[in-house]
């Protein structure tokens, strides 16, 4: 492999590896504004599990985009909701995100859904490799 595959190729956390046990948006924002072309996103997860044996937990994780930080009004990425977390197996998947794509503002950052039942922990970490403008 060609060294030149990776120049001006900057990895970014969107989601630190953590333990999700409610719904939420992920603490980290990415701002596209030095980023170009096509953006490879991954999502690692170490599966879900549940104190209640009876119960069948899932967890879903989206991308989401907002022309504002803040995201006052998150949109969700189309194309950008990764294969829901239904069980305690560890699995990845990857999405390629165009982002100059229409749904893409310059904002980017990760919403989880825990669903099923209040006792559900799900194991997930999201990152990406973006490439930077002028390489």
């Amino acid at each position: 492999m060609s060294s030149n595959l990776t120049i001006g190729t900057i990895p970014k956390v969107i989601t630190a590896s953590a333990a999700v046990t409610a719904t939420g948006a992920g603490s980290a924002v990415v701002d596209l504004q030095d980023y170009t072309g096509v953006a490879s996103i991954f999502l690692n997860s170490g599966g879900i599990d549940d104190t209640d044996t009876s119960a069948t937990p899932t967890a879903t994780v989206k991308l989401q985009t907002a022309t504002d930080s803040a995201f006052g009004t998150p949109v969700d990425v189309t194309g950008g909701g990764f294969t829901a977390i239904s069980t305690t197996a560890a699995s990845s998947e990857e999405i390629a995100l165009d982002l100059q794509g229409s749904t893409v503002n310059r904002y980017l950052r990760t919403y989880v859904t825990v669903a099923s039942e209040a006792n559900a922990t799900a194991y997930i970490g999201v990152s990406g490799l973006f490439k930077q403008r002028g390489w």
